[in-house]
């Protein structure tokens, strides 16, 4: 990332980290004005985005908005599309609710944010089906994905690279 000259952050928490800290992708969601703190759906991720949280601020990245009642969100379930346009998978991680909150945010920076139904199994994020290689190309996971995902896909003329359900894949979660 250095190389092509994107600043890099590195969080090295106080104490002893939660094991699942390393997949900090769950726990933020960045806007060209700041960041959107998760809440993770998974009890086991629960207090995490409270570090991400601290480490952000003390970057001086402002924090634009968290969830709280019911809403769960991970931003590993929010993807640019482009820069007017976000997916949201709304599934097992990340809920209805939570994408409800976050369309007006998303609304007043000027992004149009797209619900994407998720699979109910076997898949814990959006960016497990699909994520971006280029401005104009993303690889995917077809058999995972819904047709209101392919559908935009092919309207905005982002071409597709079909990813096997390999054992790197499927195993490994290697696409994640």
């Amino acid at each position: 990332y250095r190389a092509e000259g994107v600043q890099v952050h590195l969080y090295r928490p106080e104490s002893r980290p939660p094991p699942n800290l390393i997949f900090m992708r769950d726990l933020f969601f960045m806007t060209p004005e700041g960041a959107v703190i998760a809440r993770p759906a998974a009890q086991q991720r629960a207090g995490e985005e409270r570090q991400a949280a601290a480490a952000l601020a003390r970057l001086g990245v402002p924090i634009l908005m968290t969830f709280r009642g019911h809403a769960t969100f991970e931003g590993a379930d929010a993807l640019w599309l482009d820069p007017q346009t976000v997916l949201i998978g709304v599934g097992l991680r990340t809920n209805q609710e939570a994408q409800v909150r976050l369309a007006p945010l998303l609304e007043d920076l000027g992004v149009q944010s797209i619900g994407v139904p998720m699979p109910t199994t076997g898949i814990q994020h959006l960016l497990g089906i699909i994520n971006p290689i280029d401005r104009t190309l993303v690889a995917l996971r077809r058999r995972h994905i819904h047709p209101l995902l392919l559908d935009r896909l092919a309207r905005q003329e982002i071409e597709t690279i079909d990813l096997p359900e390999d054992e790197e894949i499927t195993e490994r979660g290697r696409m994640n």
